[in-house]
């Protein structure tokens, strides 16, 4: 069965879809499950307006549009042009329409071709499955981060739910008419009972289950039965992660003051920029514009980063080699005035205790200066006694020659701590009151 995927996603699937598209295609629905053919041309399938490979270039000065069978095949700095039309189905509508699955390759192909500086997505979706959403959207994020910026582009049309999940990853949305739609930003899913339908066809279906698998199917069952708490703890879930895909890549652009676009709403085109669902209004030539533009501002600012990051592996080695580990930064870090102000309380510290260690040395040096000066007068003043001593000696000798009957006597030496005796006449007559025997009994210690 050729569209047995498009099948099992109407029946099982989750949907991010705008629900009005979606009641508009319910005879395409009942066509699908009556295992009506439903195939449309091939031909309307392989139309330029659907088929990918399509870029815009400069060249000879004007922007052009033009074909290829290849991304690589196109000229330098060009803009990839990807059609993104109708339900965004993981696998495409089975009709020879495109998938997410698609889109997401083609991502990621414009991503690693060195010709492809950026790209469109040139929208007219009213959302679709969320199975493969996610990964599209992803697609679209890394394209963004590795430099080569995206532009979402409404043409004439609407882009709503699963489109706003994947556009939000984009640089920029751009609508392109006053009365192009956008928002719907919400999940649902659709539980079906066929079992009237069985029944009319004269089959009676009866489901058993193994004693071990209470749980299986117990959401659907019980949901059949009118308890849809446990569907709708999924669909919550869905719609949380939907919600902050959207406030991660959108959040600053966002004006809940004007309306607070996370309960499901569509907006016209004014009013989604109000909102800011979106960048701006205009045509492709202004999308295709931006995105050379925001690629040119990604190329300076790539090399204003380059730099930062070399300032940052200098700033590191700097701060390392001197042993202030704490001011090391991640690579990805930007020195920053903080960053000065705590290099500069750093070395005010340094300083001031350089200051206070120059003090005390100083000091030191003043009382080894002082300490050298004591020790030399003690050397003098010690040399002074000395000579002072040995002139006392000299003194003594002279004296004692004088003294009558005296002897010669030693010199006293120093450190000698007796004074010999000079020996004398008994029977000599001394006068004891002359001055100089006075001195010299003095001297004598006698």
């Amino acid at each position: 069965m050729k569209n047995y995927k498009l099948l099992s996603a109407i029946l099982a699937g989750h949907w991010l879809i705008d629900p009005t598209w979606a009641n508009a295609n319910l005879p395409l629905v009942e066509a699908i499950l009556k295992g009506e053919s439903v195939d449309r041309p091939a031909k309307e399938y392989e139309t330029d307006a659907e088929r990918p490979y399509m870029v815009y270039s400069v060249q000879a000065g004007t922007v052009g549009a033009s074909r290829w069978t290849s991304f690589n095949e196109a000229p330098e700095n060009s803009i990839a042009v990807i059609p993104v039309m109708g339900p965004m189905l993981k696998y495409g509508d089975g009709c020879g329409g495109l998938g997410t699955v698609h889109y997401t390759s083609y991502m990621k192909e414009a991503k690693s071709s060195n010709k492809i500086v950026g790209a469109v997505l040139v929208m007219d979706t009213p959302g679709g499955q969320v199975d493969g959403t996610s990964t599209f959207a992803d697609s679209i994020a890394d394209m963004v981060s590795n430099g080569k910026p995206v532009v979402a582009f409404v043409d004439d049309g609407m882009l709503a739910s699963a489109g706003v999940w994947a556009a939000s990853r984009a640089s920029e949305i751009i609508a392109s008419q006053p009365t192009d739609t956008i928002g719907s930003i919400g999940v649902y899913t659709t539980i079906a009972d066929y079992s009237k339908w069985y029944e009319q066809k004269g089959i009676k279906l009866t489901e058993v289950y193994a004693d071990q698998s209470k749980d299986k199917n117990k959401d659907y069952r019980d949901a059949l039965k009118g308890d849809v708490s446990g569907i709708k703890e999924t669909v919550n879930f869905i719609a949380d992660q939907f919600i902050a895909g959207v406030k991660q890549f959108r959040g600053d652009k966002i004006n809940t003051k004007v309306d607070n676009p996370f309960t499901g709403k569509m907006y016209e085109a004014e009013l989604a920029l109000q909102v800011g669902l979106i960048d701006g209004i205009g045509n492709m030539e202004y999308a295709v514009n931006r995105v050379y533009e925001l690629q040119s501002q990604a190329t300076s600012s790539t090399k204003s980063n380059t730099k930062s990051m070399n300032l940052t592996k200098k700033w590191n080695a700097v701060v390392t080699a001197i042993g202030w580990t704490a001011l090391v930064i991640g690579e990805s870090d930007q020195v920053n005035e903080a960053n000065l102000q705590a290099f500069g309380d750093e070395t005010k510290k340094l300083q001031d205790a350089n200051a206070q260690l120059t003090s005390q040395i100083k000091d030191l040096n003043d009382k080894v200066t002082a300490a050298d000066k004591g020790k030399a007068d003690a050397e003098a003043a010690l040399a002074g006694k000395v000579t002072e001593l040995e002139t006392a000696n000299a003194e003594v000798t002279r004296l004692k020659a004088l003294v009558p009957g005296a002897q010669p006597s030693a010199t006293i030496k120093t450190g000698d701590d007796k004074i010999p005796s000079a020996s004398s006449d008994k029977n000599e007559v001394i006068d004891a009151e002359a001055d100089h025997n006075k001195f010299a009994y003095e001297m004598l210690g006698r």
